[in-house]
C-alpha cells in the first residue's frame, strides 16, 4: 500500500489495492486453513485467479501454469 500511495496518482494501478485486499482476506477468512495454515487447493485457486495477469510470464507459460493449476484444483 505504501508503494501505491507513493506513486503519482496518474501512474497508480488501483487493481493492486484490490489484489492486496483479496490476498489478505483469503488468509484471514478461511473455514479450514489446512496443515500449517496452508491449503494447497485454496492456494492453487488463488494463483489461478491471477495467472492471466502475470505479465512476467509469456502467453505460453501462463497457459501452462493455468493448466497445471487446473489439474490441482480438479483433483480435489
Amino acid at each position: 500500500m505504501l508503494t501505491l500511495l507513493a506513486t503519482p496518482p496518474e501512474r497508480r494501478d488501483f487493481g493492486l489495492a484490490a489484489d492486496l485486499l483479496d490476498a489478505v482476506l483469503r488468509q484471514i477468512l478461511r473455514d479450514d486453513p489446512g496443515p500449517h495454515g496452508a491449503d494447497h487447493v485454496s492456494t492453487a485457486v488463488a494463483l489461478r485467479a491471477g495467472a492471466s495477469r502475470l505479465a512476467v510470464l509469456s502467453d505460453t507459460e501462463r497457459a501452462l501454469l493455468a493448466e497445471w493449476l487446473d489439474r490441482v484444483i480438479d483433483a480435489r
